[in-house]
């Protein structure tokens, strides 16, 4: 579809709110430096490759019901009606001609209002102007005007002047999949009369890369088919907006239907193995216990597959804990909670160097080969054993076989896929894996046809919220390797039923730290940006009980993410979102608050708090009362940022085709050859950074593949094939019987409607005459069937 430019007076509009958000403020006279005093005078609505760069997001970028929406709202501020209507202020003029004050005071009043679509546009323009504000590169300077002053260094290559060391040790060379010959060239496919593979995967990150290395290594040729595109590492810039509009979901914009949270996800080769912070944690103990007893899945009991895979996996990316070095923002979280004597541990990383200054740009690829992600490790075992690849290919449908018995099972037999303006049809000639991830596995699976009621159900998405504090000393929260602390003291949550949270460090970069810092009035924000490099994030991590739903959207491809936090998810991350902050008080921080856009903060700047020992601020009377404030607003809907960097559930592993998408196996129960093999499979929130979970599972999953299809080509032997050939025939069993089972439930079902009709009509016959019973019953019946 074209797209649709602003028109002059949407453009006058728009202006008008990033002068709210970011008004020119007169400068300090403390403030000596030139670069100091364009943080606060700086006119960023007279910035052409700002507002560019604003106008292509808002016209390009953003799903189409948000675009049309901003521009709904642009129009309306366009007009007085419409900006008292909007905004509840009364003047003769629209909102562009106000005064920047006023147009502050204007924001402030949505960030306020009673009405939560008013505080959702609050919060939605404030993530896309003020997040782009503090990220976006002038193409003429190579460089952002706020970066100097917040003494941001911007991308590490080639930054000799900045004095940064960042020799990562032990890194090399990354194998370059094109290069190699691995990426291949689909135009040559119009010459090709059949396309075929053995495999054909759909997805390259945690999921697809394991199973490709899997299926290749026993033998098999496989297809990986990656919507995304691949980066390669000499092309990686270290630029935050370019990362996220390059190797992002959505160009780094996606967020539920409602606006409410943020939704972080890889596009990329890789998936999010290549743009993730490097935490590596395994599948806490108290959730495969769920998944066993609740869910009947007793692959995950203790000394199983599960954990052969596990260990597998770990393994293979070098995940350890024994060369942590932990940077100024995990230290700070330590000593705070070593002051309140509250538990912790390092979490395992694969990194290769955990020291060095660009392990916390990893979130923007890996420029430096330091990381074993699946660039580095299981996509390159797939390669060496004769795997290729596609990317920037959309994988539109299953292609089904043309069986003649209505009644029997579908057979996946391929994929129709888009390339460009070109379609394909590839043949798998013994499977189809979809590895897609929670958002794209069930929107291949429905337009694919596939009824299984389960398909996009069971979201979950880990929300986190944070607490900030400002220090004296220098942080730089975005060096190093960001996440290597991990505090579960309330991972088992306030009723103890194993949903609660995770308290860890994020990577802060200006454009995820503008987009999530409370934004009180102009002049607050720009002075907590201001002390970046010297500010600390804790995050909050919830196990959410919460089950959201992916939806196909009116374009047919992409996913429509429905999410709302519980009562319970909401309790649970304000009692860990109040730990949270408590442990930035011990840790000596000097300005605290939430990431409430109605959080004022605390200070600890007099006399009295220089002299108290640290954990004993939290006794203080001011300490008690906000922490009293914290609980009263709890978390309210578009009043505090609430982001999501992991996504699970809705293909999940079931014991029965009335509890899940697949079975134990991974395979649908709609359709016999099509698996899926990535985070979706989760039979809940897996309440700890899900790559390792992830990465086990679809080891276990491709593992049976595999075993199962040498076993039909006789290439096992002895105990092996003994053994192979059970799990297979007891499989098979198992699967035909309860979809048998299912199919005479659904029988029964039907027939139960059908007698109830019937009773009805009759009763319709008693009281209202043989016309009336007849009409019933012949309207009613065909709705059955």
């Amino acid at each position: 579809m074209a797209t649709v430019p602003l028109t002059p007076r949407q453009l006058d509009s728009l202006r008008g709110i990033v002068d709210g958000f970011m008004p020119c403020l007169s400068s300090n006279a403390e403030r000596e430096s030139e670069a100091s005093n364009r943080i606060w005078s700086y006119r960023l609505s007279q910035d052409t490759a700002y507002m560019d760069a604003l106008k292509l997001t808002i016209t390009s970028k953003l799903n189409r019901n948000d675009s049309d929406d901003i521009k709904m709202l642009l129009s309306a501020l366009s007009t007085t009606i419409g900006s008292i209507l909007v905004t509840g202020k009364v003047s003769a003029q629209p909102f562009s001609a106000w005064e920047t004050s006023m147009q502050s005071e204007a924001l402030n009043s949505l960030k306020l209002s009673n009405i939560a679509l008013k505080r959702g546009a609050f919060s939605g323009l404030k993530r896309l102007v003020c997040g782009l504000a503090f990220s976006y590169v002038n193409e003429d300077t190579m460089t952002n005007p706020f970066w100097e002053g917040i003494d941001y260094p911007g991308p590490l290559v080639n930054n000799v002047e900045g004095g940064i060391e960042d020799k990562v040790q032990g890194a090399e060379k990354m194998y370059d999949f094109i290069v190699q010959g691995a990426v291949i060239d689909t135009s040559k496919w119009k010459e090709q009369k059949t396309i075929e593979y053995d495999c054909v995967i759909i997805g390259s990150g945690a999921g697809g890369s394991v199973a490709a290395a899997n299926l290749a290594e026993a033998g098999y040729s496989v297809l990986i088919v990656e919507k995304g595109s691949y980066v390669q590492q000499h092309d990686i810039s270290q630029r935050e907006a370019e990362a996220l509009d390059t190797m992002y979901e959505r160009h780094g914009l996606l967020t539920t239907s409602d606006g409410q949270v943020t939704i972080l996800a890889g596009s990329t080769l890789g998936g999010g193995t290549t743009v993730n912070w490097s935490c590596c944690i395994e599948t806490p103990e108290h959730v495969r216990a769920e998944w066993v007893h609740e869910h009947g899945l007793t692959q995950f009991k203790p000394g199983g597959e599960f954990d052969s895979s596990m260990e597998h996996v770990l393994r293979r990316i070098g995940a350890k804990r024994d060369h942590i070095a932990l940077n100024g923002m995990n230290l700070k979280l330590e000593k705070g909670l070593k002051a309140m004597n509250v538990k912790y541990e390092y979490t395992k990383q694969n990194l290769r160097d955990c020291e060095a200054a660009s392990a916390g740009y990893i979130c923007f690829g890996d420029r430096t080969g330091n990381k074993n992600g699946a660039l580095s490790t299981f996509l390159v075992d797939a390669a060496k054993n004769g795997a290729k690849i596609i990317t920037n290919a959309r994988a539109d449908h299953v292609l089904f076989d043309a069986a003649d018995n209505s009644n029997a099972p579908r057979k996946a037999v391929g994929v129709s896929l888009s390339v460009g303006d070109s379609v394909f049809n590839v043949k798998a000639k013994r499977c189809v894996i979809s590895a897609a991830g929670s958002l794209h596995s069930p929107c291949f699976l429905l337009r694919s046809g596939l009824t299984n009621s389960h398909i996009g159900k069971h979201l979950h998405l880990h929300p986190v919220v944070g607490a900030y504090g400002e220090f004296s000393d220098s942080i730089h929260g975005y060096l190093q390797a960001p996440m290597t602390i991990a505090c579960k003291d309330v991972c088992m949550g306030p009723k103890l039923d194993g949903y609660g949270a995770f308290i860890e460090c994020p990577s802060m970069h200006p454009g995820l730290a503008a987009a999530t810092l409370p934004w009180n009035n102009a002049k607050k924000f720009r002075q907590n940006i201001s002390k970046l490099k010297n500010m600390s994030a804790n995050i909050v991590l919830q196990r959410d009980k919460s089950e959201g739903r992916i939806r196909l959207s009116d374009d047919g491809f992409n996913p429509t993410i429905d999410y709302d936090l519980s009562a319970d998810d909401k309790t649970s991350m304000l009692e860990a979102l109040i730990v949270a902050t408590k442990a930035v008080i011990a840790s000596g921080a000097e300005q605290v608050s939430t990431a409430s856009n109605t959080d004022s903060g605390i200070s600890f700047t007099d006399e009295m708090d220089k002299t108290t020992p640290l954990v004993n601020r939290l006794e203080s009377k001011k300490a008690k009362a906000y922490f009293a404030v914290m609980k009263k607003k709890g978390i309210e809907k578009h009043s505090i940022g609430v982001f999501s960097a992991h996504q699970m559930g809705t293909c999940r592993l079931s014991v029965s085709p009335n509890r899940g998408v697949c079975d134990e196996n991974g395979e649908t129960w709609d359709c016999d050859d099509l698996y899926i093999c990535d985070a979706s499979t989760f039979p809940t929130a897996s309440g700890a950074n899900p790559m390792c979970t992830t990465l086990a599972i679809s080891h276990m999953i491709s593992s049976r593949i595999a075993k199962r299809l040498q076993y039909e080509d006789n290439l096992l032997a002895g105990d092996l094939l003994l053994k192979t050939r059970r799990l297979v025939e007891e499989h098979k069993l198992k699967r035909n019987e309860r979809k048998l089972h299912l199919h005479r439930e659904s029988s029964n079902y039907k027939l139960w409607n059908v007698i109830s009709v019937v009773v009805l009509a009759l009763a319709a016959l008693y009281f209202q005459g043989i016309s009336a019973a007849s009409e019933r019953l012949d309207s009613s019946l065909p709705k059955l069937f």
